[in-house]
């Protein structure tokens, strides 16, 4: 008879014993609006009847509800009359192991009903049609592809087009720590491989695993996902679209596998290649990487990009005076305060030796950049206290911005570090700009590293005094002695322009003579002259 009204839907066959259990369930199937009829029957003969008239999407079959049903409808008997329509097995909890064997004898699954509720039956019977039709069209031979993926090592997920699951090997369910119950119940289905596995960040719903794989792609990744405990688990995932004999695409398999270990590993590696292991900031060339992208953002987004060097004043007198140790003391505080003083999302790397190098985006212009690097500023120029000793530094910036000072990472780089270099010339503790007028082009820069080895000898390089003037009574208190080059194409340079380019050619030594002795010789000459 017809238990429930024709509604759009599932079209489902019970053959079972009439007790009041199965009638309950009966009642709770009648009412899902996803099933559209039930046809009850009680004697197993007429089972191929009424597949034959009626083409059910699913066969319930009570090997265990009650214990007449135990005696009546036994597996090896019952499954050969259902044929290839899939078939779920009911029973109760204590006859479990009716259900069980059940699916030995080919029957999708079994549902103890004790445990079971309208939702989950819902997705348990939409699972098995999908599954079954999935099959079906895929090689019409169902024990032959399910025993390929069972018998597999790797985790295998398997979907139809709509990206609802199809089956799952229990390699799959090994890996998620999940039992057949919540596998079908798919909650998971939506987290899975679901966050970047670098980042950590939610993908974007379309580039996940399942929905890539349905979309047909065929890709190799990583994800992240979290175990029951929380834990975080790295999977090498991989998948592709499934087509039938005539090329239409059915859905999509994803195979995946826990290399959790293996790429803990490999970070580890990389982060010793990429991070300074002294402050545990990143180095140079993982900085450089970081800003050049930043540069391609800024580009994009039309936005001020600022660079900035870091150098601290006098950081030689305390590695001379208080030893290596307390420097290396100083210099990790050094970058815990730097991490304070930046914004989340701010670039900071150790660029070598007591130098940081610092990337803000998203400035507002060069006020923006002065107002970060004065806060830096006044930041290390607080108290530092390593090892039982109160050091007092400071540190001198160099300021780059994008796109006025450079169009690269490497670029504003060195135009943020010659920046530096005027800073200190002008004694530290201070914020310098990076002008275009410093900067000298790539055919200035040949010419004056050549010029730079003759300037001695032809006697380019002048000094100029600045006096020190008491305001109280006027009199002179000492000299500055500043060090120019006189370029005969060039004109007066800056020492910024070549300071770099003696230190680099080994000259700055000879040059430092030259000053010490050409300032005594001066001073002499003055005093002779007016009988100080």
């Amino acid at each position: 008879m017809i238990f429930a009204e024709a509604k759009p839907g599932l079209r489902l066959v019970f053959l079972g014993e009439m007790s009041v259990s199965a009638r309950s369930l009966l009642r709770m199937l009648s009412a899902l609006p996803d099933v559209e009829q039930v046809i009850e029957i009680t004697d197993p003969e007429t089972l191929p009847h009424h597949l034959a008239a009626h083409r059910p999407d699913i066969v319930l079959v009570d090997f265990g509800i009650t214990e007449d049903a135990v005696h009546r409808y036994l597996p090896d008997e019952i499954m050969p009359l259902v044929g290839m329509a899939p078939v779920i097995a009911l029973t109760s909890g204590e006859r479990e192991q009716r259900g069980i064997r059940a699916v030995l004898h080919g029957a999708q699954r079994y549902v103890c009903i004790e445990s079971t509720d309208a939702d989950y039956l819902v997705q348990v019977l939409q699972q098995c049609r999908d599954e079954h039709a999935f099959i079906d069209t895929l090689s019409g031979r169902n024990d032959a592809f399910t025993a390929i993926i069972e018998s597999l090592n790797d985790g295998v997920i398997v979907v139809n087009r709509e990206g609802r699951l199809v089956t799952a090997n229990p390699a799959a369910r090994r890996l998620l720590g999940l039992d057949r119950d919540s596998m079908d119940r798919g909650q998971w289905l939506a987290a899975f491989c679901s966050l970047n596995a670098t980042s950590g960040e939610p993908l974007d719903p379309q580039s996940t695993p399942i929905a890539r794989a349905r979309r047909g792609e065929q890709f190799a990744d990583l994800a992240l996902i979290h175990d029951a405990d929380g834990d975080q688990m790295i999977f090498s995932v991989s998948g592709h679209g499934l087509r039938n004999q005539r090329q239409q695409l059915i859905g999509g398999l994803v195979s995946f596998r826990d290399i959790t270990d293996d790429f803990n590993q490999n970070r580890s590696d990389s982060r010793r290649v990429m991070f300074d292991p002294m402050t545990d900031l990143p180095n140079r060339v993982l900085f450089e990487e970081q800003l050049q992208q930043a540069v391609a953002r800024a580009e994009r987004s039309q936005r001020t990009l600022g660079v900035m060097h870091v150098d601290l004043d006098r950081f030689k007198v305390v590695n001379e005076s208080l030893g290596h140790d307390i420097g290396d003391l100083l210099l990790k505080e050094t970058a815990d305060r730097l991490k304070g003083l930046l914004r989340n999302g701010d670039l900071l790397c150790r660029f070598g030796g007591d130098e940081f190098a610092v990337g803000i985006e998203n400035l507002t212009g060069p006020r923006d950049a002065a107002a970060a690097a004065q806060k830096i500023i006044r930041g290390l120029s607080e108290t530092f206290r390593c090892g039982g000793n109160e050091i007092y530094i400071s540190p001198s910036v160099g300021i780059a911005l994008f796109p006025e000072a450079g169009e690269s990472a490497a670029a504003l780089l060195d135009a943020a570090k010659r920046a530096t270099g005027l800073a200190k010339q002008s004694g530290g503790a201070k914020l310098q700009f990076h002008s275009t007028a410093q900067a000298p082009n790539d055919e200035q820069l040949a010419e004056l590293e050549v010029g730079i080895r003759h300037a001695l000898l032809r006697r380019e390089l002048t000094l100029r005094y600045q006096p020190r003037v008491n305001l109280s009574n006027g009199r002179l208190m000492g000299l500055e002695a500043l060090i120019r080059w006189q370029h005969p194409r060039f004109g007066l340079l800056p020492p910024a322009r070549f300071l770099p380019l003696l230190e680099s050619s080994g000259l700055i030594h000879s040059v430092g003579e030259w000053v010490i002795n050409s300032v005594a010789a001066q001073l002499h000459a003055w005093q002779q002259r007016y009988e100080v």
